[in-house]
Formats: C-alpha cells, structure tokens, sequence
C-alpha cells in the first residue's frame, strides 16, 4: 500500500480537497477526498462506491487524518 498527496486546496476554513495517487495490491489509483471537520468523504474512501480494497481505504482515512494532525495542508 502506497499513498501519496498530489495536490491540495482549502475551500473557506473547514473544507479540505486532496488529491491522491497510490497503489493497493499493485493496482495504480488516483482520486480526490475532501475533508469536512476532521472528516474524509468521497467516492475513492467510501464503501460501496470505490474500488479499492477495505484495507486501502482505511489506511487512506488514517493516512489523511495524520497529514492534517501533523499539519501538513
């Protein structure tokens, strides 16, 4: 598992848009998420829409919540 920020913008103070690249068992993907009170959305994270795997997923979740704790964006 492989994830990486492309790009980011903010959207007023609460909204955040990531742009992400990576691999989940060696399937390329790339995607947006956005990030309302500390909380990611989108179809590359959600459940029943994305194609990556429940483990992918999660780590992506994970992944973005530490960027944002670290403030990374």
């Amino acid at each position: 598992m492989h994830v990486y920020v492309v790009d980011f913008a903010w959207h007023g103070d609460q909204t955040l848009f990531i742009e992400l690249k990576g691999t989940d068992k060696s399937q390329n993907f790339e995607g947006m998420v956005r990030v309302v009170d500390g909380v990611v959305y989108g179809d590359l994270v959600h459940p029943k829409k994305s194609t990556l795997s429940k483990e992918a997923i999660t780590y992506i979740k994970n992944y973005v919540s530490e960027q944002i704790s670290a403030k990374k964006f």
